[in-house]
């Protein structure tokens, strides 16, 4: 409501300037020999339609004086003819237009949801209440897609787009989507909540929240219609460069390696490799039987293998560490305490051969409990001091109340018959990805 008050105040001010130029002006005698004709009476026109306004009908006399409510119409089609039609800028007519249609669809919504004066504090959040809220929830997202498509059609533009430009912000499908044609992102964005669609309905209407095997076999195979129809869409090329800015390979590479910092003929040739892997592999962590786990590790080996024939030796091994969430949290942390990256690499070493060597006195049952409690005692102590000194007093202190929990966890003893909990990782830490 107040963009368009803004909006229509600058235009009304704008064309009382044009009123007064154009009285201002002399007007040439009328011809003797013609009596003056009566002040001609226009009816603004009455529309029902898709597009009709909430407005009331209004007798507007015409004379030389601009009056609003000969531009204004309760049809939005000839409301924005008029606009145009008194050289209204093309970007205040969409402004014009959009805060209307926003306007009339916000009464709309919130007609759906109960008035805060009807709150009910005792109610529960029950089946019934979560299959209530859910209806609404339906109902809105059908309006949201009315109004889109409504302004769509009559401005030719896209609704999210332009509010995201009223606040100053970039749409947040831009760098998704931005490399393609405006013609392209719509027909994307068409097909995309098409399945959105899909995938909700399906999800309302499978038991257990979806969770089911043939749930999860309905929604693989949505993705996969999905995926088929956008490579259709797009073609080949541009259907690669839409995987690179959007696929869950993509998105993992960019979360895990940080460290890494490839460059983008690196990040191009491993994702070719890894996506391929994750096609088949990237959603079976650890599942299957012994065949399909043994499938799945000769399938990693061989990925390995082809990532470092590609790298080369040296960004191989960059390539290992980033793999690693121990290597991770550290570069991080040295990077944000502005030590050197070989500091994260020399204490990340430090780890890697204590927790070997808990590992080795963990599994010697021949060292008697007394000893092996000492030994670790003293395996722990020795890599407090070793960290401590690669990385000053200072990051130590920071490094001891953020991250040094596993050169405690080196002391710690397992019960006799126990085995290592959790591959070697000390209670608390996260899990090696």
């Amino acid at each position: 409501m107040k963009i368009k008050v803004l909006l229509v105040t600058s235009f009304l001010v704008n064309a009382g300037l044009l009123a007064a130029f154009l009285l201002s002006r002399p007007t040439p005698p009328a011809p003797l020999a013609e009596p003056s004709a009566p002040a001609e009476t226009v009816s603004a026109p009455r529309a029902v339609t898709l597009t009709s306004r909430q407005t009331r009908t209004v007798e507007t006399v015409v004379t030389n004086e601009f009056q609003w409510a000969s531009v204004e119409s309760p049809d939005y089609r000839a409301y924005i003819a008029n606009l145009r039609a008194i050289a209204c800028p093309e970007e205040t007519v969409r402004d014009i237009i959009i805060a209307d249609v926003s306007k009339l669809f916000a009464s709309r919504v919130a007609a759906l949801y109960p008035s805060p004066k009807d709150f009910k504090f005792w109610k529960v959040e029950d089946r019934a209440n979560r299959t209530e809220e859910r209806a609404r929830e339906q109902k809105r997202r059908a309006l949201d897609k009315e109004k889109g498509e409504l302004i769509k059609e009559l401005l030719g533009v896209d609704y999210e787009t332009e509010t995201a430009r009223w606040d100053g912000r970039p749409d947040e499908d831009d760098w998704r989507t931005g490399f393609l044609s405006e013609e392209k992102q719509a027909q994307l964005k068409t097909l995309q909540d098409k399945f959105r669609e899909l995938e909700r309905a399906a999800r309302s209407e499978a038991d257990g929240g979806g969770n089911s095997p043939e749930a999860r076999a309905k929604f693989a195979a949505l993705r996969a219609q999905r995926e088929s129809e956008m490579a259709q869409l797009l073609g080949p090329q541009e259907y690669e460069e839409y995987q690179l800015r959007n696929s869950w390979t993509a998105r993992n590479m960019r979360e895990n390696l940080a460290s890494f910092t490839p460059s983008e003929e690196e990040f191009r040739q491993v994702f070719q490799l890894r996506k391929t892997f994750d096609e088949q592999f990237g959603f079976t962590r650890g599942g299957g039987d012994d065949a399909a786990r043994e499938q799945r590790r000769l399938a990693q080996q061989q990925l390995d293998e082809q990532v470092k024939a590609t790298l080369g030796e040296q960004r191989w091994h960059d390539y290992q560490l980033a793999q690693d969430e121990r290597f991770r949290d550290l570069n991080e942390f040295t990077e944000r305490n502005q030590l050197p990256r070989s500091t994260a690499e020399s204490v990340y070493d430090m780890r890697r051969v204590a927790e070997e060597a808990r590992k080795k006195v963990e599994a010697d049952q021949t060292i008697a409990a007394d000893l092996r409690t000492a030994t670790l005692a003293a395996l722990a102590e020795e890599t407090r001091r070793s960290v401590s000194a690669a990385l000053g007093e200072e990051a130590w202190k920071d490094y001891q109340r953020r991250d040094a929990r596993w050169i405690n966890n080196l002391a710690r003893v397992e019960q006799q018959g126990q085995g290592e909990r959790g591959g070697g990782r000390g209670d608390g830490e996260r899990p090696r990805r």
